[in-house]
């Protein structure tokens, strides 16, 4: 039975019963939207690290499906991570499945606040971040992994699979500069032509408010495994 500590961790990390598996299991959940045929690419080479001390592309689990990287120690971390999606999103809800795992000592995260979460990015983003182009990147938000509340958790609750699902509503995904997808007619239009015209999804790290701008892990080793990423 779980303690009253362990069913709130569960609730607010949005952590769902664990299998215990291994570093780099081959074991995974099917999500809705891989049964369906909706899914992300989720081979290693399909998938990309933009900025950070990070190579090209993470690595592949023996099966071929799902990846894992391990997070530099004491350097600048990754902060985009992303794989081609060319297609409209029409779907109602993204699910992202992850692992994290402590490889070695007793590692932290800066900033404190870290966070991994799901992103979109839409086909012609300058990256500037200005004029229209504060509408071509949206995050899940509130909805995310935290990392520093992972570091400093109970190690039994690190134990496991967790599974990010956000509605792909407007209320649920904040733009460049924070502003949420349903809050004027401007923020909606942004956030509905950013589906309709997607190049990009996968996840960004940081903290601070700066959801994008990569972590640092210090004290240890951690492993990040993905095991599905889907849209249904």
């Amino acid at each position: 039975m779980l303690t009253l500590r362990q069913f709130m961790a569960l609730q607010t990390g949005r952590l769902f019963p664990p299998w215990r598996l291994n570093e780099c299991s081959d074991v995974r959940p099917l999500s809705f939207g891989r049964l369906l045929g909706l899914d992300v690419s989720l081979k290693a080479k399909d998938w990309f690290f933009y900025y950070g001390n990070m190579p090209n592309s993470p690595k592949a689990l023996a099966s071929g499906v799902g990846w894992y990287f391990d997070f530099p120690r004491d350097v600048d971390g990754p902060h985009y991570l992303y794989t081609t999606h060319a297609k409209p999103i029409t779907a109602n809800n993204l699910t992202m499945t992850l692992q994290v795992v402590i490889t070695s000592g007793s590692p932290t995260f800066d900033p404190a606040d870290t966070t991994v979460r799901p992103y979109i990015q839409r086909e012609g983003d300058n990256w500037t971040g200005t004029g229209e182009y504060q509408f071509y990147r949206w995050w899940s938000n509130p909805i995310a992994f935290r990392l520093e509340w992972w570091s400093n958790s109970d190690p039994q609750l690190r134990i496991g699979i967790t599974n990010l699902i956000v509605p792909l509503k407007p209320d649920h995904w904040s733009s460049v500069l924070g502003r949420r997808g349903d809050e004027d007619a401007s923020t909606l239009a942004g956030f509905q032509s950013a589906l309709k015209n997607v190049q990009k999804v996968g996840m960004t790290f940081g903290g601070g408010g700066s959801f994008g701008h990569g972590v640092t892990v210090s004290g240890g080793t951690v492993r990040f495994i993905l095991t599905d990423y889907s849209v249904y």
